[in-house]
């Protein structure tokens, strides 16, 4: 999920894969759920599959969290709550999160929409 408005008037794409969140102009503008969370999980056996691990092998995943995300991540946060007031507030730009937010309401608290990613879509 991304703030439309902010990445409009900065002139960014919205995110098309998961090695996307290592761009740094995301700077401490990233929201993950951490690994205990579906969501969280699914960033890191996604990362891991894309830089050469696997869903047995998620080594890779970390060492991406490590030493290419985890500058961009303003909060690991688990709570739905506190990432919607860091998305409200201006802190937050991005976000790995569930598409339902964005459709929940059909005037939400801020302008955002839901990206799911060409490269290193889960299998189904």
């Amino acid at each position: 999920m991304y703030n439309t408005k902010v990445f409009a008037e900065k002139g960014w794409a919205p995110p098309t894969s998961w090695n996307d969140l290592k761009d740094p102009k995301y700077q401490k503008q990233l929201v993950i759920p951490p690994i205990n969370n579906t969501y969280g999980l699914e960033a890191l056996l996604m990362l891991a599959r894309m830089n050469g691990g696997s869903e047995a092998n998620v080594d890779a995943g970390f060492k991406i969290f490590k030493d290419e995300i985890n500058a961009n991540v303003l909060a690991y946060e688990p709570s739905p709550g506190k990432m919607t007031e860091l998305f409200q507030s201006g802190q937050a730009v991005l976000a790995v999160w569930g598409t339902a937010v964005c459709k929940a309401s059909p005037t939400p608290a801020f302008p955002s929409t839901s990206s799911i990613p060409r490269k290193g879509r889960p299998r189904c």
